[in-house]
């Protein structure tokens, strides 16, 4: 069947229908049945490209307020696609090839194009029912543009129900690569990772202040929209160092009037708050006085950031929700005590 030649639009939501807001102490529990990953659902490799423009606030522009980003719409996509050569789902099929795989999860792959007129989108594949293969018989479908104007690494079209069309993300996922399982491993963070991680936010600290206030602006579409921004693991917030962005790539759906996402979800990620604690012990006297003071600087750009966009800043909230899930995931309470940790160690820092 020729895809480009019968496209269908189809509305996901990210998450389906709004549900009633359950009670606030449940609102985080079956964690798994309520999650709708933005993109790679915890992939550790991304790639993409910025074009287009954002103005911040929708007024006439200073230089300082352009946010240079791709916005890749469905209608880019199906004309590079035509020009590409991409007639029948089947063709997508060929560029799902092992040269093209940009990162790996527990239930997907996803692949860039190898056509470079492709370069803006990618390929994800869900493998974990073991019947994509069927999708590729079915024809592209558009997928509305949750997050119009935006590059969130969103969905923007179909093929069957295990082929996704995503907006490609160019950035490095940050901290240790593949944390999850660094983390719980519990093996000892070395002084190259801390080293190599210090010499990371401290180039994110230099990001000027409209960076992380265009950040803060993603996080409250995010949050107005009914996301949780999965906060704990900072592989899920990728840094473009070169173009100085930030994306959030995961996150969860909740009722759109829960507003958990706060200042605390900017800033906590970058400075890996779990793994806070085992950076700053393994750093020399003079790291340490670094770290300190380049955690400070972050705290307040994220904060101007937060009140810039009207984000939460309160404390206990970030507090209350990680609590909740230390609760469900019977963890010994792994998140309040790191995030105790750090704070201790920065004193009057925070």
């Amino acid at each position: 069947m020729n895809a480009t030649k019968s496209i269908q639009t189809y509305k996901p939501a990210f998450g389906g229908s709004k549900k009633t807001p359950p009670k606030k102490e449940h609102r985080q529990d079956n964690k798994e049945n309520n999650k709708s990953s933005l993109i790679m659902s915890g992939l550790t490799a991304a790639a993409a490209v910025g074009a287009a423009i954002v103005i911040i606030n929708n007024q006439k522009p200073k230089a300082a307020e352009i946010v240079k980003q791709e916005l890749n719409t469905f209608a880019d996509f199906l004309q590079k696609a035509r020009e590409s050569g991409l007639n029948k789902s089947e063709d997508y099929l060929k560029n799902c090839i092992d040269a093209n795989i940009l990162g790996t999860g527990a239930n997907s792959k996803v692949y860039k194009f190898t056509n470079p007129l492709m370069k803006n989108w990618a390929i994800k594949i869900d493998t974990k029912h073991g019947d994509f293969m069927e999708s590729f018989s079915k024809p592209l479908q558009q997928v509305e543009d949750e997050f119009s104007g935006l590059n969130m690494g969103q969905e923007i079209a179909k093929i069957g129900d295990r082929v996704h069309i995503l907006k490609r993300i160019n950035g490095k996922p940050h901290s240790i690569p593949d944390w999850s399982t660094h983390r719980r491993s519990k093996v000892p963070i070395k002084q190259e990772e801390a080293s190599d991680f210090l010499s990371d936010v401290k180039k994110i600290a230099g990001f000027p202040q409209e960076a992380f206030n265009e950040y803060a602006k993603k996080l409250k579409v995010l949050d107005e929209k009914g996301y949780k921004a999965d906060s704990f693991n900072p592989n899920n917030y990728l840094i473009d160092f070169e173009k100085q962005h930030f994306y959030i790539i995961d996150a969860y759906k909740y009722d759109v009037d829960a507003h958990l996402n706060t200042k605390y979800d900017l800033f906590c990620p970058l400075v890996d708050y779990p793994n806070f604690e085992r950076f700053y012990q393994v750093m020399d006297d003079a790291g340490k006085a670094e770290f300190l003071s380049t955690t400070k600087t972050l705290f307040d750009k994220c904060t101007i950031a937060a009140e810039n966009q009207g984000l939460n800043t309160s404390e206990n909230v970030f507090r209350e929700f990680i609590a909740r899930i230390d609760s469900r995931e019977g963890n010994g309470g792994m998140y309040t005590n790191s995030y105790n940790a750090m704070k201790k160690i920065c004193g009057a820092v925070l």
